[in-house]
């Protein structure tokens, strides 16, 4: 655009006055250009801002379809690791269990049990074949006319004969897969009648000369596909008894797959004492720590009998009843049910006694000491938070490192101690009890609870009930 100055204000023809006017409207052309310029450059700019914003949006929102995508892309492949996992130790395990020796000798036997439910109709519908054949040729030889009683009974001698293979092919597979064996006579007694059906069956053509052979074959062609099904059977027979399942093939018992066992059901045993005048209790000596513990029951009696119930944590629940009268028996107090302290452990002296005295009148035999032992433990425990029993899992752990013992053995008495009393030991509190590390200890525990559940419950933990209930009686007396 070019600026002119009003025709008013045009010079008419003074130099100075024109050279004016131009320098003005050179000065608003410089002006007019600068905005110009600046417009431009604002423009420019706000385009650039714009599509570096556009750019910044664009990457924002591929970044989160990027992360949405590995996020799922992250929790499929834990999911997939976490079926794999668990499907391989399945499939480790089921492979392991199907390469055992029992699990051959199943095979084995269902290799019997299929060949002869198989082979054993397929001989019924041979013999059937040749029932016909064999009734003709005994008819034949015995001339019996038709409709004759003899006659008749021709019907019923390929039968006969047919149960006669039948019943010894099953017995020798009975006695076979039982440990036992058959000799050359049960043999021979499948042969003869094997060997009669087919004669007679060839008999059946009516004539014996030579030009009839092929007739005669014909008709002994059912006896002889079942003289060939018995020998196949009794083959598949030599070779299932020849098979050896236990050669070269672990047992499931020395896999060690630390597969959980069903629990047997409960049994409650109840018996009933009469106590004699003189208490006289038996010295229980600790299969670990060497402690003999002397147990005097006390029994609390009235008129009426009193009842007396053991609770272990296995499935067997004994109960024992006492009568008693109050001439014979003094009541004792019932135990406090106050919270009772966790103890410290300490050194235990190896001829160390303890002995828990009580009122009674009954003669207590080892299996009622171990009895009374549990019921020591529980009462223990009925005063106990799980926190105050893991305490007390570290503290017998400590004492048994404080002994010069290693620090599994260490590990060893906390799980003991935690599964005597009734919580389930953890790992990694485990390990910390002695300062070991966390791994070992979760993998011990893993261990010892694989074991007992495989193992007897009762067998494993008596020694460790007799040692903590014995400590904790002791912890009561003082």
């Amino acid at each position: 655009m070019s600026f002119r100055l009003p025709r008013r204000q045009r010079p008419s023809g003074d130099p100075a006055a024109i050279r004016n006017a131009l320098a003005l409207q050179r000065e608003l052309t410089a002006i007019q250009r600068q905005d110009e310029h600046a417009r431009a450059v604002d423009a420019t700019r706000h385009e650039i801002a714009s599509a570096s914003l556009d750019e910044q949006r664009a990457a924002a929102r591929h970044a989160r379809i990027q992360r949405a995508r590995e996020a799922a892309a992250r929790a499929g492949l834990a999911d997939l690791y976490r079926h794999a996992e668990r499907d391989g130790e399945y499939a480790r395990i089921r492979s392991a269990i199907h390469g055992s020796a029992e699990m051959r000798a199943l095979r084995i036997n269902r290799v019997r049990a299929w060949s002869l439910l198989i082979l054993i109709p397929v001989f019924a519908v041979f013999a059937g074949w040749s029932t016909v054949n064999v009734h003709a040729g005994v008819a034949h030889l015995l001339h019996a006319e038709s409709g004759s009683a003899m006659w008749w009974a021709a019907w019923f001698v390929e039968p006969g004969l047919a149960t006669l293979v039948a019943g010894l092919i099953i017995v020798k597979a009975v006695l076979h897969s039982s440990g036992g064996h058959t000799d050359w006579k049960a043999s021979a007694a499948e042969g003869a009648a094997l060997g009669a059906s087919v004669l007679l069956s060839a008999f059946g053509a009516g004539t014996f000369a030579l030009s009839a052979v092929g007739e005669m074959f014909t008709h002994s062609i059912g006896a002889i596909f079942a003289a060939l099904t018995v020998f196949l059977i009794g083959l598949i027979e030599s070779y299932v008894s020849a098979a050896d399942p236990w050669k070269g093939a672990p047992r499931l018992a020395d896999l060690q797959l630390g597969v959980m066992r069903t629990p047997p059901s409960p049994v409650t045993v109840t018996a009933t004492v009469t106590p004699p005048p003189v208490v006289t209790a038996p010295v229980v000596t600790d299969a670990i720590g060497g402690d003999a513990v002397t147990v005097t029951p006390a029994i609390e009696s009235d008129a009426s009998p009193a009842t007396v119930t053991d609770a272990p944590g296995d499935a067997v629940t004994p109960a024992v009843t006492a009568t008693a009268t109050p001439a014979e028996a003094t009541p004792s107090p019932a135990p406090s049910p106050t919270p009772r302290r966790t103890p410290s452990p300490r050194p235990r002296p190896a001829a160390a006694a303890k002995t828990v005295t009580a009122q009674s009148s009954v003669t207590v035999t080892a299996d009622q000491a171990r009895a009374l032992s549990r019921d020591l433990v529980e009462q223990a425990r009925a005063g106990m938070t799980d926190e105050q029993v893991e305490q007390y899992a570290e503290q017998r752990a400590q004492a048994v490192l404080a002994e010069d013992g290693t620090k599994v053995d260490g590990m060893r008495e906390y799980w003991l101690t935690c599964v005597a009393l009734g919580i389930e030991p953890k790992g990694t509190r485990m390990a910390k009890a002695v300062s070991g590390a966390e791994s070992k200890g979760r993998t011990l525990a893993k261990k010892w609870n694989d074991d007992l559940a495989i193992g007897e419950a009762e067998h494993v933990l008596t020694s460790a009930l007799e040692r903590i209930a014995a400590e904790r009686a002791g912890d009561g007396d003082e």
